[in-house]
């Protein structure tokens, strides 16, 4: 399965630091690619991708929600992303699938804690910090079975998707051993 997206703005980031019932989301998504992306491994519910330019590999953690509730508008395929920044750091992001709604926080929750994301752009959100990075993937290790993220697009419309965290912790460690990364 072959999986890529539009990257530009995750690397400026990473660089820089439904229904009222439940819909089903097992279909897998088709992103179109800016920057080609190469899969490399598969853990589960997490996705590796490699991309090399310049003599620079660099590493991304892929998931996609297995479930969405409350959400009835138009949205592009949400997903999550983890990229490797080096020994022991990495950057937490996402695209909610829709343009962002500022005057909402969008929250991701783990392990019975909440964390509020950056929404600065139009329909990416990432975290504030490496320390608050660090801390949601030791919530996210300590949980192992799903997160949360509640956001909300400029329609005031709520999407609450849930990922799955099986196989997230193999493909940090796939990252941590097989990813050389150089960061300007």
């Amino acid at each position: 399965m072959k999986r890529c997206f539009i990257f530009i703005l995750l690397l400026l980031l990473t660089q820089a630091n439904a229904n009222a019932d439940e819909q089903d989301l097992n279909q897998r998504y088709v992103y179109v690619p800016q920057t080609e992306l190469k899969l490399v491994k598969t853990f589960q519910d997490w996705e590796v991708y490699h991309q090399v330019s310049n003599n620079t590999t660099k590493c991304y953690a892929f998931a996609s929600p297995y479930r969405t509730k409350a959400f009835e508008g138009v949205r592009e395929a949400p997903y999550l992303i983890i990229s490797f920044k080096g020994k022991k750091q990495y950057s937490i992001s996402l695209n909610p699938g829709f343009l962002i709604d500022k005057n909402n926080e969008i929250i991701l929750k783990t392990n019975n804690r909440s964390y509020l994301l950056n929404s600065a752009l139009p329909n990416y959100a990432w975290t504030y910090s490496s320390t608050q990075d660090k801390a949601i993937i030791e919530d996210m290790i300590k949980d192992g079975r799903s997160l949360s993220v509640r956001s909300y697009n400029v329609s005031d419309d709520t999407a609450l998707d849930f990922y799955s965290l099986k196989g997230m912790t193999e493909a940090l460690k796939y990252m941590e051993e097989n990813c050389l990364i150089f960061y300007n």
